[in-house]
């Protein structure tokens, strides 16, 4: 009998636009906080974050005024705002800043991550949709022979996770009764109404030294085939394009309607089309798509800010969807 391979439970995917440093391999392309789009801003904020260290919680928001006055005196954070004018007392931040170009920071890497251990493979330009069938047919379990059919860097990558014991057995999905929804870690779920089946958030984080063997990390080798998937919002544990390039490109992705990228929102359909993905649908609040016998309809959002009224600059939010879905079996919402 063949042996069928998937990727080691230790393994982490990331998506990166750049590894000239080990930051750089932490910030996956999707994600809005700590992605490569928020990197200028987070390393000119490092002295703050130093000082609040050295501070203490309650010293440091005493002192929290002169503190952000201080911040903003610094050569690197200048250099991020308009030469002149505040906004709410502040140094107003450049435009480009704010909302920087998506284009500014491609996918150009595959980042494979295990504890003490990396690997970073450089994807030619129009590769990723070799790249994600690659991963898919890993998470269904594929053997060594079928990798023949892929280009000759996958083939290589697969001879460096072989060699480096970062390969594991097959052992197929795991079995579910369905109708129902099934919480699968941190804010992943899987819904199977009986006629579809979706997933929502899903992150494939590797397993660590942190988590208990009897409750291991979902993986992407346990969801078996899904229909389509929903995303929330674009923080990093909710939407993942090292975690969503092991589903096969057919599935659909559901996802918020972003009409700008800004600090707090990346535009996770101009994210997902950069890395191949063939079946992204962005989805206003209040509409409404069928996968298979359910309804799915985007609700508003106003989770992980402190506002849904207008914030110090206009049109800058964390933007996102919560999803109702309905099915003659049953309805069930996500919020996060």
């Amino acid at each position: 009998m063949t042996q069928r391979w998937t990727l080691h439970r230790s393994i982490t995917l990331s998506v990166l636009a750049s590894v000239r440093s080990e930051a750089a391999r932490g910030q996956d392309v999707g994600c809005s906080i700590q992605g490569p789009v928020t990197a200028a801003l987070r390393r000119a904020q490092t002295p703050l974050r130093r000082e609040v260290r050295r501070l203490g919680e309650r010293a440091a928001l005493e002192q929290a005024a002169a503190l952000i006055r201080a911040l903003e005196e610094t050569p690197r954070y200048r250099a991020l705002t308009v030469p002149r004018g505040r906004r709410g007392g502040r140094r107003h931040l450049r435009p480009e800043v704010l909302f920087p170009s998506p284009a500014r920071h491609a996918p150009r890497f595959l980042h494979v991550q295990t504890e003490g251990a990396g690997l970073d493979l450089p994807v030619p330009r129009g590769a990723w949709p070799h790249v994600q069938d690659f991963l898919s047919a890993l998470a269904g379990g594929m053997s060594v022979r079928e990798a023949a059919r892929f280009p000759t860097f996958l083939q290589e990558l697969l001879g460096e996770l072989r060699a480096a014991g970062l390969l594991a057995p097959w052992a197929g999905p795991v079995q579910l009764d369905a109708p129902g929804v099934f919480f699968a870690g941190h804010h992943m779920a899987r819904v199977d109404t009986g006629g579809a089946r979706l997933l929502v958030d899903p992150w494939f984080r590797g397993m660590s030294a942190v988590d208990l063997p009897s409750y291991p990390p979902v993986q992407a080798q346990d969801v078996g085939p899904v229909d389509a998937v929903l995303i929330t919002h674009t923080h990093g544990d909710h939407f993942h394009l090292g975690s969503l390039l092991q589903l096969p490109r057919s599935t659909r992705v559901l996802v918020p309607a972003v009409v700008r990228e800004s600090l707090f929102s990346t535009d996770a359909a101009a994210r997902l089309r950069q890395a191949g993905f063939a079946h992204v649908e962005p989805m206003p609040w209040w509409s409404s798509t069928r996968v298979g016998d359910a309804e799915i309809t985007a609700l508003p959002f106003h989770g992980e800010q402190p506002t849904d009224g207008e914030g110090v600059y206009p049109g800058l939010f964390n933007e996102g969807n919560t999803w109702l879905v309905r099915s003659p079996a049953f309805s069930s919402a996500f919020a996060a």
